[in-house]
Order: structure tokens, then C-alpha cells, then sequence
């Protein structure tokens, strides 16, 4: 949500499946640029990274205070999205799934096969076929 110009931690518990964006902040050059102005933790994941991650600075009379000033000649960094998935896949924006080789639909849970199971059998893992009784091999013959 936002008020008074800043978004605020929603506090939105992860549900297997619903993509909460979760963000975790990669500066290879300079780690001190991960570190997260509310928790002043480093390497933590947060669901904001402009609370999290931006500048504050104030004035007063006699001086400039900052904290979390940015150094462009020490790199850049990366906010890789995370969490959300089943089967390793990456929560690319809310609701919506990239999925790990092998796998597919809205949340990552259902596999792909590229032999065809017959005789009823399921697809249940990444070209993996789970026969039916009497039935055996790559894709149940």
C-alpha cells in the first residue's frame, strides 16, 4: 500500500503457488549497496526495494544527512525476483510463473513430457511416465 508518497511492506504471507513479489538484491562489485534501510540487515529479501534500497537524505540547517547514498563507480546491482512457484520456477510478476525446464501452467506444477504416456499412464515428472498395472518402459508400451 502507499502513504504520503512511500510503499510500506504489505506483510503478505507466502502461499505455495501465488507469486508475493520477493526481491534479493546482487551487488557483485560492492555488497555494502545490499544493504536494506529498514532492517539495516545486508542480503535480506524484501518486497519493496524502493523503501528498501533508496536514498534518504534530509537537510537541517547546518549539513546534508544521507544514508544509503549511491555509488555509481563501484557497479550496479541486480534485484533478482524470487519465491512464488512450484519445481524451481521464478515468480517473474505477480501471479504469473517461469517455469524450469520440464514444467509447465500457471504455477510450475505440471510436468512435460515429450514421449506420449500410453495406455492411461500419467506424465508425472519431466519425462517420466507413471503406468498404469501391466504396463512398463519410457512411456508405458
Amino acid at each position: 500500500w502507499r502513504r504520503r508518497g512511500e510503499w510500506n511492506k504489505t506483510s503478505n504471507v507466502w502461499e505455495f503457488g501465488i507469486c508475493v513479489m520477493e526481491f534479493y538484491r546482487n551487488c557483485s562489485a560492492d555488497s555494502s549497496k545490499a544493504l536494506d534501510l529498514q532492517s539495516s540487515r545486508f542480503g535480506v529479501h524484501v518486497q519493496d526495494t524502493d523503501l528498501a534500497f533508496r536514498p534518504r537524505i534530509s537537510y537541517n540547517d547546518a549539513r546534508v544527512i544521507s544514508r544509503g547514498r549511491w555509488n555509481q563507480q563501484t557497479g550496479d546491482c541486480i534485484d533478482y525476483t524470487l519465491r512464488g512457484c512450484a519445481n524451481n520456477g521464478t515468480c517473474t510478476a505477480p501471479g504469473t510463473c517461469r517455469c524450469s525446464t520440464g514444467w509447465t501452467g500457471p504455477d510450475c506444477r505440471i510436468a512435460v513430457c515429450a514421449q506420449t504416456c500410453n495406455h492411461n499412464g500419467n506424465c508425472t515428472g519431466p519425462d517420466t511416465c507413471s503406468c498404469e498395472k501391466g504396463w512398463a518402459g519410457t512411456s508405458c508400451e
